[in-house]
């Protein structure tokens, strides 16, 4: 079965116009690809073939409202979460080739702060630009994202509320230590309950007990920790002299043996609650997004990992979304799905499309060549 996949995928992203004719109804199939981190010389050079090849660069809103020229070549480029290399990478090459991007941001992650940090307009080395996506500040501002919503060349979409993940499990596989890295280099944050409000944590504290994890919108069960359990192994952390408490041979034992100590470890989940969740995260997302950016409307949705619990659809149309958005492969779809679906590809693939099947699939090679190389280093592509 996974070996049949891979096969289907690849011929999705060769023969991309017949893949998005088959799936895309009730709009124009324009082909569409989601990147995360940008890297500059490789972006400009599509940029650079969109142009030269007459591609129009469309936006979610001219797809949703018909609004360009069907019998021109198009095509969607969309990012997702809001790494800094949007901003200082990517927006800077869209301005200077006059191509529109789409940004299906993430309000929780994005930071509070109304600074425009410097980007390739400032002659600043690209590989330096590169390294603020690994760093402490390694997600947009609030005035970047306001600053390019207002050029007209990036159009800012919905992502979820925080990218989230959730336990999938009644038992516990690890603690939080100084050396083990959350999901994602810290990027993606457990949600956890504080006095039964469901907060992201993207460092939980040192001794939290971890269970097995999936991404908030896609778990069909969530386990929800006794809160008492977590306090009393950060507290044993933080008395035991915090970092140091884990240079102790039998530090795990101990975190063990208190963990023990509760019985009550913790609860499932219900299913009209996890329906809730899902419906509050998403709006909570839309109004975040459009309270920081007065005039702008939320129509799309696009989950993280282009994943989803298969009821997600219903309840992305019930707090006034127009489209979902996708990846390949599609997920298995629930009946009460009444929204239009729209899928996207990897953004690597954008090479066949650009340059044809032989030397387009030659390039795109490369381009995930390329791609596990910067996934070694630490990047996101």
């Amino acid at each position: 079965m996974m070996k049949f996949a891979k096969i289907q995928s690849l011929i999705h992203n060769i023969f991309p116009k017949r893949y998005f004719q088959r799936h895309v109804q009730n709009f124009e199939p324009v082909p569409a690809y989601f990147y995360h981190q940008i890297e500059a010389s490789e972006f400009e050079q599509i940029c650079k073939l969109i142009v030269q090849r007459n591609f129009q660069a469309l936006t979610i809103n001219q797809l949703l409202d018909h609004s360009f020229d069907p019998k021109a070549p198009a095509l969607l480029l969309t990012m997702d979460d809001g790494w800094s290399s949007v901003w200082s990478i990517a927006f800077p090459l869209a301005r200077k080739y006059g191509i529109r991007l789409t940004l299906f941001l993430v309000p929780d992650l994005i930071e509070d702060s109304s600074e425009c940090r410097s980007t390739l307009d400032d002659s600043i080395d690209p590989a330096i630009l590169s390294q603020r996506d690994l760093s402490d500040r390694a997600m947009l501002t609030w005035g970047e994202v306001q600053a390019m919503h207002e050029s007209g060349y990036v159009e800012i979409q919905s992502h979820s509320l925080n990218h989230g993940m959730v336990f999938t499990s009644a038992s516990p596989c690890e603690f939080s230590t100084p050396s083990s890295p959350f999901p994602r280099a810290d990027r993606v944050p457990m949600i956890a309950q504080v006095k039964g409000e469901d907060v992201a944590k993207s460092k939980p504290s040192l001794g939290t007990p971890l269970y097995p994890l999936a991404p908030a919108l896609v778990a069909p069960q969530r386990f929800i920790e006794n809160e008492k359990v977590r306090e009393q192994c950060v507290a044993l952390v933080q008395e035991q002299g915090g970092e140091q408490f884990f240079q102790q041979e039998n530090w795990q034992q101990r975190l063990q043996q208190t963990l023990n100590q509760v019985e009550e470890k913790g609860h499932w989940e219900g299913e009209q609650e996890r329906r809730d969740r899902y419906q509050n995260d998403l709006l909570k997302a839309k109004s975040k997004i459009e309270d920081r950016l007065p005039g702008l409307k939320v129509r799309a949705f696009a989950p993280p990992w282009g994943a989803m619990h298969p009821d997600l659809s219903a309840i992305v149309q019930q707090t006034g979304h127009e489209l979902l958005m996708l990846a390949d492969p599609l997920p298995e779809l629930s009946q009460e799905n009444y929204l239009p679906i729209y899928p996207r590809l990897k953004g690597n693939a954008i090479w066949i499309l650009l340059q044809g099947q032989i030397l387009g699939t030659l390039a795109w090679f490369k381009a995930n060549q390329r791609s596990k190389e910067r996934l070694a280093n630490g990047a996101i592509p």
